[in-house]
């Protein structure tokens, strides 16, 4: 149990500033647990309160299970002069001041690879900052390209690329101050970009029963999801892990059974690179975090940038092949065709054509 505990504080746990991480435990049996993460970075007085500069709370009683939730969660660390915040059994974090508290710099509890403020006075992380501009250079370019598929099939794809803008915007934001807002408005943007795609995308044979193959009720169904997800972040933040991967995961399975089923070779050929961003996304985000020791020795601790970049481009890429699909499946009579721009060459910016449409 220790060393999974270990290795999720590892790479869950990314405040590199301070390296500290405070814990205390009102049950013996579970000191095992808070002195071995504690020892992993140095820290031995398990029941102490004060670690250099650094403030524990106390928690309530906790098995081993909740102990590791906590940790993925929320480091309970604070400095001795920010507001006071507790993380009861009932995972809510309630505020000691006004809600002004979330808007300043520094409050959130993850902190990437890069070095603070080492670039810039005025922002925390200057290239996990910089290295979301494609999440605004798309959009522009995809609402331009999707005007036919817009009049003649769904509207819905200008939402879209707004949200994909807005989670560009979000996370240049907190990148920008580390800022528990900022943390919380990123997440929500991905949430919320990926409940609109599923609505407007996910093949009807996987719908629930009761939505009776009706687009218009799942969509109405996946707001009212986004809705009461979003309320609850500010209260359970936990939530919004668990939201992301919930809708997530499934999106990168669904493309690759789309993909199978494709004749089409030069869709084919752009699922499987958007699988591959998708991949080296996902491989330099985990990277990030937990082999962040060493590409600082290197003085290169950028993979949290890399990732922005190829999960921009994996994400924009996901979208137009779920739309692509979408059209073959359901308006067979328009001829939808991938396009590319601004030459039709397959490394260009994919979008749809529609042959048969005004």
């Amino acid at each position: 149990m220790c060393s999974i505990i270990n290795f999720f504080f590892k790479m869950f746990n990314t405040d590199r500033s301070s390296k500290s991480f405070c814990f205390s435990c009102e049950s013996n049996h579970n000191e095992f647990l808070c002195k071995d993460a504690l020892d992993s970075i140095g820290q031995h007085d398990v029941h102490g309160h004060e670690y250099g500069h650094v403030s524990c709370l106390q928690s309530e009683h906790v098995d081993p299970l909740r102990y590791v939730v906590l940790m993925i969660q929320k480091r309970i660390c604070q400095q001795k002069n920010s507001p006071t915040v507790w993380l009861g059994a009932s995972r809510s974090i309630k505020m000691s001041h006004s809600f002004l508290y979330v808007m300043e710099r520094g409050t959130s509890p993850i902190d990437w690879c890069e070095f603070n403020y080492t670039h810039s006075p005025f922002i925390a992380e200057l290239i996990n900052t910089t290295s979301n501009i494609l999440f605004l250079i798309f959009p522009p370019i995809l609402c331009q390209l999707f005007k036919q598929y817009a009049n003649n099939i769904d509207r819905g794809i200008y939402i879209i690329w707004t949200l994909f803008a807005v989670v560009g915007i979000c996370s240049a934001y907190f990148h920008a101050t580390l800022s528990l807002l900022g943390q919380l408005l990123d997440e929500l943007a991905i949430l919320w970009l990926l409940a609109f795609a599923f609505g407007m995308w996910l093949p009807r044979q996987y719908y629930p029963k009761w939505i009776n193959n009706d687009r218009k009720k799942f969509k109405k169904v996946m707001m009212l999801i986004s809705v009461v997800a979003s309320f609850a972040a500010f209260i359970y933040p936990w939530i919004n892990s668990f939201a992301l991967m919930t809708l997530g995961i499934p999106t990168f399975f669904l493309l690759t059974k789309e993909i199978r089923r494709c004749r089409i070779q030069r869709i084919r050929r752009l699922g499987w690179r958007c699988c591959i961003c998708y991949t080296a996304a996902a491989v330099s985000w985990i990277l990030d975090r937990i082999f962040c020791d060493i590409w600082s020795a290197y003085n290169l601790p950028y993979l949290h940038g890399v990732w922005h970049i190829m999960i921009a481009i994996a994400s924009y890429t996901v979208c137009v092949l779920f739309a692509y699909f979408d059209a073959i499946h359901n308006y067979e009579d328009l001829l939808p065709v991938m396009k590319f721009w601004p030459q039709d060459k397959e490394y260009g910016i994919p979008y749809i054509e529609l042959k048969n449409a005004a």
